[in-house]
């Protein structure tokens, strides 16, 4: 998706979740999603605070077993390792480094991104012109 320009929000939940395939024609699709899972992933990207940014992975504390919690606090292997607690409701993963070492360095290039948004906004309500 990002090599076509698109950027995602990502949240995952643990929980119940079945997907009913329906007949589709030409021009309406339905597709019923049942499941704790899908709600609390819905829930947390439509009203959670802070509200996930693009190109944010996180994944929802609520509901997780604890073996999967174990995993992911140990990041012992190299995909976990990418994967920081980052408050009490969510762990985030850093899909878009390398390591571990490189999540502080992508943070501060995101919220510098995220800043210089605010700025141009604030010019053009200025009336300034590059």
């Amino acid at each position: 998706m990002l090599a076509e320009g698109f950027m995602l929000t990502t949240s995952i939940a643990f929980g119940p979740f079945k997907y009913q395939e329906r007949i589709e024609f030409r021009g309406i699709e339905k597709n019923p999603i049942y499941g704790s899972a899908y709600l609390g992933a819905y829930l947390d990207s439509t009203n959670e605070k802070p509200l996930i940014q693009p190109g944010q992975c996180r994944i929802v504390v609520d509901n997780l077993p604890n073996d999967v919690i174990t995993s992911l606090n140990g990041g012992q292997r190299e995909l976990l390792s990418q994967i920081i607690k980052e408050s009490i409701k969510h762990y985030y993963f850093y899909w878009n480094v390398d390591n571990r070492q490189g999540i502080e360095a992508f943070k501060t290039r995101y919220r510098d991104a995220y800043n210089l948004k605010f700025a141009g906004m604030l010019k053009a309500l200025k009336g300034e012109n590059d």
